[in-house]
């Protein structure tokens, strides 16, 4: 437990073999500029015929491989999502990743309606704060059978040369019933309130792919079955160096 990065504190600087050698680092490849990305609005496929938007998103596939949501609403706040997503043509397995970006822009809702996002943040934060003995029970430095895990860096910590400045807690949420009780208990509303916003992403997240197997020509529930099974919650914390020079 003494490599958990979440319960150090008071480093004044990243420890040796958490630095990348220069050589391995991306450099400076050359990238095209874009003015903009693309932003679709999910509400738009509500008010009847979802053509633009769907045309939107294979745009947006073929040009970023990835968009951003605007204006989901998920139990009274909007957020935005950014959407990355790719097809492994080896595993056959479809790959959508949905990363979620708390209040930006304007707030659109009431301030005293009830905030889920902020609510899963705020116990996020609080499980990474807990003592380190709150938390050994889920912790490994290697591939493990758990379907919850708390690790720092990756899962090949031990034979990894350079780690990763992180710390990852990972498991599986859907169908909700057969993983909730595998989850962390404490914070004690960790499994309640995470629950109610993996309910709520995976609704986003299965009307997504309803859209993109649209606009492959493919019937609707297609990408909803054998290529996108495996349902993973990540919620990952890199924990504040106080000089970062």
């Amino acid at each position: 437990m003494e490599n958990l990065v979440s319960n150090w504190y008071n480093w004044r600087s990243v420890p040796d073999d958490y630095i990348f050698p220069p050589e391995t680092r991306p450099g400076n490849p050359h990238v095209p500029l874009a003015e903009s990305i693309s932003v679709i609005d999910l509400s738009q496929p509500d008010k009847g015929d979802p053509t633009l938007t769907i045309q939107k998103i294979i745009k947006a596939a073929q040009e970023f491989g990835f968009f951003l949501v605007h204006a989901v609403h998920i139990s009274y706040i909007y957020i935005y999502i950014l959407v990355f997503f790719r097809f492994g043509e080896r595993t056959r397995k479809f790959t959508m990743t949905c990363v979620m970006i708390e209040n930006i822009g304007d707030q659109s809702w009431d301030s005293g309606q009830y905030d889920l996002i902020d609510e899963t943040m705020s116990v996020w934060k609080e499980f990474f704060q807990l003592p380190a003995d709150a938390k050994q029970h889920l912790y490994t430095e290697g591939f493990t059978a758990k379907d919850c895990w708390l690790a720092t860096s990756t899962l090949n910590y031990v034979t990894e040369k350079v780690h990763l400045w992180k710390v990852a807690l990972r498991h599986s949420f859907h169908p909700l019933e057969k993983w909730q009780y595998r989850w962390p208990q404490t914070p004690a509303r960790y499994q309640e309130c995470v629950g109610a916003c993996s309910v709520e992403v995976k609704k986003l997240g299965s009307r997504i792919l309803r859209l993109i197997s649209e606009g492959l020509g493919l019937h609707a529930e297609y990408l909803e079955g054998e290529y996108s099974q495996a349902t993973i919650l990540s919620a990952n914390h890199m924990q504040h160096i106080l000089n970062q020079n």
